[in-house]
């Protein structure tokens, strides 16, 4: 390997070559895009005849650490699963995406147009959650193309009617209604009654499978916020989707990982009148602007449905992330919708 490297960089032209090689092992995207292309044999051989096959010999032996890089970058939202190379190629996400995962309940709420990609996003996050933590993924009257293998449909007076037990609960220990903040009596050692909902549940809520009105009387609609409300005590992650902010109280918009997709421009003017929504959308677009000068952008990221805007203030208390993260479809399907 020594001798074949002194012999590149020997050759002006193989000098250039191991430039790239070297930049490739530091994550420059563009450093893995030109060794990938077959340009730099013909360039080689220009310079010294026979010096291409070196190359390839050479490429052959680096090969592994370009696999690394990408594929340390294909650890994305879902695997939280990083390769730590020599050098600093962590993306800015990964931290965030670690404790994510790791959190054994949550409410996530994405939004985004019609093909956006929000049940892929959706399915995914599922299916790592519920990977980690053993968790049954439940998908309320989800159309069967889009249910994956992995999980099982409920239907919505399934989700009705595991609400209206903790309700009862709720009643039975004296504790305040309240749509927006119902809260479960915390007891130090104390297990929840067998009465209520199985926990450990990965549940996948589409508004639009739910046939949702604004009326706050609507059971499934109110079954589906107060699931979202209700997380963290009864040991579930749910992920609801949806097209607008406007639907989701204020207060579960707040306390919830928002993920947008790519808005489709109007957003920030039809959605609800309320500066958190109006800032939500402003940030999200902005972002999808950016995303072709960022230097994430690159295979096999280059469609922008395989991007998410992350909108988390703080998780379960501690820091949260704003920013881009990608993201792959679950595994055995195709790309993002």
């Amino acid at each position: 390997m020594h001798d074949l490297l002194g012999l590149l960089q020997a050759v002006p032209t193989g000098m250039k070559l191991w430039g790239h090689i070297r930049r490739a092992q530091e994550g420059d995207p563009a450093a893995i895009s030109y060794l990938t292309q077959d340009g730099w044999v013909e360039a080689l051989n220009l310079a010294r005849p026979g010096a291409g096959d070196i190359g390839r010999r050479v490429l052959q032996q680096v090969q592994e650490a370009i696999g690394s890089v990408q594929g340390t970058l294909q650890g994305n939202v879902v695997e939280a699963e990083y390769r730590v190379l020599d050098a600093p190629v962590t993306p800015p996400w990964h931290a965030f995406v670690q404790r994510l995962i790791a959190l054994p309940f949550g409410g996530h709420i994405i939004l985004g147009p019609t093909g956006s990609g929000k049940t892929t996003l959706a399915k995914r996050l599922a299916q790592r959650i519920g990977a980690a933590h053993g968790y049954q993924v439940e998908c309320v009257n989800m159309y069967g193309d889009d249910r994956p293998d992995f999980a099982v449909t409920i239907k919505t007076g399934t989700l009705v009617s595991r609400m209206e037990k903790v309700q009862r609960y709720l009643e039975s220990q004296a504790v305040d209604d309240d749509e927006d903040e119902l809260e479960l009596e915390e007891r130090d050692g104390e297990l929840l009654p067998p009465s209520l909902p199985p926990t450990g549940r990965v549940i996948i809520i589409d508004e639009m499978m739910l046939a949702m009105t604004t009326s706050a009387s609507d059971p499934a609609r109110r079954a589906a916020l107060q699931s979202l409300a209700q997380c963290r005590h009864m040991g579930w992650v749910i992920i609801y989707i949806g097209q607008w902010a406007g639907q989701i109280p204020l207060p579960l918009l707040g306390q919830s990982t928002v993920w947008v997709k790519q808005p489709a421009g109007r957003e920030e003017q039809v959605d609800r009148d309320q500066p958190i929504v109006r800032d939500l959308w402003r940030r999200a677009e902005e972002a999808f602007v950016n995303l072709r000068s960022s230097k994430w952008y690159m295979d096999p990221w280059l469609d922008p449905k395989a991007w998410a805007y992350c909108d988390c203030k703080s998780l379960n208390g501690g820091q949260g992330y704003q920013g881009m993260v990608p993201f792959s479809p679950p595994a055995a399907e195709g790309p993002a919708e």
